[in-house]
């Protein structure tokens, strides 16, 4: 019986072949046919690898889903089994790109990590079957705003995330004014973006109201400037109060400060208001007031308005009683009788209070 032909050349290509191909399936640049199945099937292609988490280069803080990249950015890139088309390191270039082996160039400036994972992704699909892509930060460049004006501590602040004006007011320490803590109503601020004209900020709302559309995100870049609003300062003198200093920040709730707004604040009147006399000293100059329209709400005009630096001096008037008597002996009055009045009593007086004279 003859044996098969077997040539002494085919006998040593077939171990190189076998050789070659093993080589081929497991460490050369696998073509789409050659993927590894969805349901895990041999293809001759081990299982994916885990997904890639690169070593930190520098201090890294956690970053949300919403993070931006900009130039300077570095990022690692791992497509799984491929490490012809991985990047350890990769920075996003001057002009917002990533270069990346096989597929060149891909926009990232103003991209989230997720956005350019996919179109990594998309982009290695063109040479793979289902690429399998994980994609790292593992430096950023310092992304920062500025607050300035009347708040705890001024300065620059890290933006890594979307941050709200709350949010950055918070991290300044809180709204202050020589140390006092001062409410969002009791301050302005403004927003001065890029080249734009400065927006004001309403912070009361965005401070009392975290939901509230006054409460915007902000981006690196922004500064942020704080003033709080005018403190009113206004004596109480005389002995118809109890003298002290009163002071009285504005706010948008109470852009004016006025007459009732410092009594309300030092304390009330010693006197019932027909007892008390009072005045408004301001640069030397006397104005007298209307205390009773004051407290009774017959006159608002006499509810001033005040300015920092003004004085209220309040004196109780001592009052005397005055009894005096009309006899009309002829009738040539129409009510005679017993009358009372206060400090002075004058013929003219008496008459009005007794009717006039009879006709």
């Amino acid at each position: 019986m003859k044996k098969p032909f077997s040539s002494p050349a085919r006998a040593r290509r077939a171990p190189l072949l076998a050789v070659l191909g093993g080589a081929f399936l497991v460490a050369g640049s696998v073509p789409i046919w050659a993927q590894t199945t969805p349901d895990g099937s041999s293809s001759g292609v081990p299982a994916p690898a885990p997904a890639f988490s690169a070593p930190a280069i520098g201090n890294v803080q956690a970053v949300g889903p919403n993070f931006k990249l900009q130039p300077g950015d570095v990022l690692a890139v791992q497509v799984a089994n491929h490490p012809e088309m991985s990047a350890a390191t990769v920075a996003v270039s001057a002009n917002g790109k990533l270069n990346l082996p096989v597929v060149g160039a891909l926009t990232a400036q103003g991209k989230t990590i997720g956005q350019v994972s996919t179109e990594i992704t998309r982009a290695y699909s063109t040479q793979l079957k289902r690429p399998q892509v994980s994609v790292t930060l593992v430096s950023s460049v310092a992304r920062q705003l500025v607050v300035r004006g009347t708040v705890a501590k001024p300065g620059p602040i890290d933006v890594r995330n979307d941050l709200r004006l709350s949010e950055v007011i918070a991290a300044a320490g809180g709204l202050m004014v020589d140390g006092v803590a001062i409410s969002g109503n009791e301050a302005q601020a403004t927003l001065v973006r890029g080249k734009a004209t400065a927006r004001p900020l309403d912070l009361g709302a965005a401070l009392s109201v975290p939901q509230s559309p006054a409460n915007l995100v902000l981006k690196a870049g922004d500064v942020i400037n704080v003033t709080a609003r005018a403190l009113v300062s206004v004596a109480l003198a005389g002995d118809g109060v109890a003298p002290s200093v009163v002071k009285i920040r504005l706010s948008s709730a109470q852009p004016q400060v006025r007459v009732n707004d410092v009594l309300k604040a030092g304390g009330s009147l010693k006197s019932k208001p027909e007892q008390t006399r009072g005045f408004l000293l301001r640069n030397g100059q006397k104005t007298p007031l209307d205390v009773n329209a004051l407290f009774n709400g017959g006159n608002p005009a006499a509810d001033l308005v005040l300015q920092s630096g003004d004085q209220l001096n309040f004196e109780t008037i001592e009052i005397k009683k005055i009894d005096v008597s009309v006899v009309s002996l002829d009738g040539s009055v129409k009510l005679p009788g017993n009358f009372t009045f206060e400090n002075e009593a004058s013929a003219l007086r008496t008459l009005v209070q007794a009717g006039g004279f009879a006709t």
